[in-house]
């Protein structure tokens, strides 16, 4: 008999051991819900990652994170080239002395500051200050001794000889949006332009009377793509004491004239081996 209730209740104590229907739901619920988050957690850091590399693909690709990027490497000291970085640094100056003019005008333009006009002939222009154009096209030459002005035979002698040698570059010459070839100023861009030139000589002791009376003459011509040199202004000066050994005379002149693009511009003068070259001589132009 008490064999028989024995085996009647070995079969309860094995039921009371296993888990409910209830829990094993609840295992198997969070068992999916732990690998449905790892899966999604993997898809979701690739899908990012993909779309990080485009992002840095898109970032890299723009210059002026590239331009940023460039001036922490030379500051860090990680970029080795000099050239490199004094060019960047460089870059970097232009581009803020480009905001600060352009900010400089905003305000101008806010405060209400007027433009000036001008009306030369019948034409008006808008001559811009420093603020908005810190660089004005402009040039200034200084006539320089270092070779010899040799007579250009294809240019007509009465209309005098032409001074070709003249230094562009270093203080106080320079050339700003106007180049500058074999004695002439080429115009790059048109408009209203104020010509000036003086033209120095010296007269000695070994000069006669006869070319001492003679009158010094400058000649500022305009060369314009095919068609003749055109005479823009002229100019004279007869020593006026004759009886001294030596005299400094200067010859000077200016005028607006309205170029166009490729123009031209040269001067010629008579007796070219009388030129004083101590920065007396000189020929300029700037855009008005």
């Amino acid at each position: 008999m008490n064999e028989t209730s024995n085996k009647l209740t070995e079969p309860r104590k094995v039921c009371e051991h296993q888990p409910s229907v209830s829990v094993r739901v609840l295992i198997y619920l969070i068992t999916a819900l732990l690998l449905g988050h790892m899966v999604t957690s993997a898809l979701l850091y690739v899908y990012f990652s993909m779309k990080l590399d485009k992002v840095q693909e898109i970032v890299n690709a723009d210059p002026e994170y590239t331009f940023l990027r460039s001036i922490k490497r030379c500051e860090n000291k990680v970029e080795k080239s000099n050239i490199f970085c004094d060019g960047t640094r460089s870059e970097l100056q232009h581009l803020i002395q480009k905001y600060l003019t352009n900010n400089t005008r905003e305000q101008l333009h806010g405060a209400g500051v007027p433009t000036q006009e001008k009306q030369i002939g019948n034409h008006h222009t808008t001559i811009t200050n420093s603020v908005d154009n810190p660089r004005r096209t402009a040039a200034h030459l200084i006539a320089t001794n270092k070779a010899e002005n040799i007579p250009d035979s294809a240019f007509p002698r009465k209309k005098g000889q032409p001074i070709k040698q003249w230094m562009a570059q270093g203080f106080p010459a320079f050339t700003h949006n106007i180049n500058y070839t074999s004695g002439k100023l080429v115009i790059t861009q048109p408009g209203f332009y104020y010509v000036y030139c003086q033209v120095s000589f010296r007269l000695t002791n070994n000069v006669t009377d006869d070319t001492s009376s003679v009158p010094f003459l400058q000649y500022i011509y305009l060369q314009r793509i095919e068609e003749q040199t055109t005479l823009l202004m002229k100019a004279s000066k007869t020593p006026v004491d004759k009886k001294q050994t030596a005299s400094f005379n200067s010859v000077n002149q200016g005028g607006v004239f309205e170029l166009k693009t490729g123009d031209k511009l040269f001067v010629t003068v008579t007796q070219a081996d009388l030129l004083s070259y101590d920065r007396a001589t000189y020929f300029g132009i700037f855009h008005l």
